[in-house]
């Protein structure tokens, strides 16, 4: 009876990783750096930029923005298209956002991005990342 018990275990086992072994594997990524400035100036701290990754296994990365407008982030390979998203003010950890969402209030953010730029699909803007490092400075002049 043991001996069955573990051949059955074995035998569920190898059907997962089985299984699994047919997902889609995640795309490569590129490192990509940047700066990003509306008519010249940085945008404010905590910004964060976010790249959306398109086809099968692409993901969606986020970074946030330095003081100096630099940001930095591991995106995957292929078109990304771009979106800026402000700050929140005062500054709120993600478990505050949460909780904030969850009691229905929208967290005050800072208004200095376009509301174009909110969106991937809306901002215009997107970069064909390659493997390895990249580098991708806009600035907004609107």
């Amino acid at each position: 009876m043991q001996v069955s018990l573990k051949l059955a275990a074995v035998a569920i086992c190898c059907g997962l990783l089985w299984g699994c072994s047919k997902a889609t594997p995640m795309k490569e990524t590129g490192s990509v750096k940047g700066k990003i400035t509306r008519k010249g100036t940085s945008f404010p701290a905590g910004t964060t930029v976010t790249f959306q990754g398109s086809g099968a296994g692409a993901a969606t990365a986020s970074g946030s923005v330095a003081a100096d407008g630099t940001f930095s982030v591991t995106a995957s390979v292929g078109m990304n298209q771009i979106s800026i998203s402000p700050p929140v003010k005062p500054p709120m950890s993600p478990e505050e956002m949460m909780k904030a969402s969850e009691k229905g209030k929208v967290p005050e953010t800072d208004s200095a991005v376009p509301a174009k730029y909110l969106s991937p699909s809306t901002s215009g803007m997107s970069i064909d990342v390659k493997k390895g490092d990249n580098q991708f400075n806009f600035d907004i002049n609107e």
